[in-house]
């Protein structure tokens, strides 16, 4: 039970820990012209893109984290991408539904940091909102079949059931 519970807070860090640190570090890296549409502030394509990669990334290397530190047979995976689908729907819920007036211009002699910031007042498209908590829980349980023994042992749990 100890190492269920430890395994549930390990994959839960490495998820943030990755999350934060890909929103910290790529807008940088991409530059702020494909992080922002052009003369505004709304997020792009490219953007969206790269976003639903760092949430695969981090949900991934979380679920796999929280099955190698949890016992093979822990339902602690499971439990980790249910708590990620409620607390993603129920911020998804929470965030506002559209811009409030006219979207404003982004001027082009703007620093990239106050764009970002700027940017960060938008809202998403809904379909990146409620899709991203979805996402994260497929991360999760894929990354906890990647741990040697797991998917074998579920795999012979299920035709044992079967028969």
């Amino acid at each position: 039970m100890v190492r269920a519970v430890l395994g549930f807070f390990g994959g839960y860090a490495v998820v943030v820990v990755i999350v934060m640190a890909g929103f910290l570090l790529l807008p940088t890296a991409i530059g702020v012209d494909r992080v922002l549409k052009p003369g505004s502030y709304e997020t792009s394509t490219t953007w969206h893109l790269v976003a639903t990669g760092i949430g695969i990334v981090g949900s991934v290397a979380g679920g796999a984290a929280c099955a190698l530190i949890a016992r093979p047979r822990s339902r602690a995976p499971l439990v980790l991408a249910g708590v990620m689908l409620v607390l993603g729907l129920v911020t998804a819920f929470m965030q506002p539904e559209g811009l409030e007036g006219e979207a404003a211009v982004r001027p082009a002699d703007e620093p990239p940091a106050q764009s970002i910031m700027s940017a960060r007042k938008t809202p998403e498209p809904p379909i990146i909102r409620y899709s991203n908590p979805f996402v994260g829980a497929l991360g999760v349980l894929a990354g906890s079949l990647l741990v040697p023994g797991r998917r074998r042992r579920q795999v012979d749990e299920g035709a044992s059931a079967a028969e």
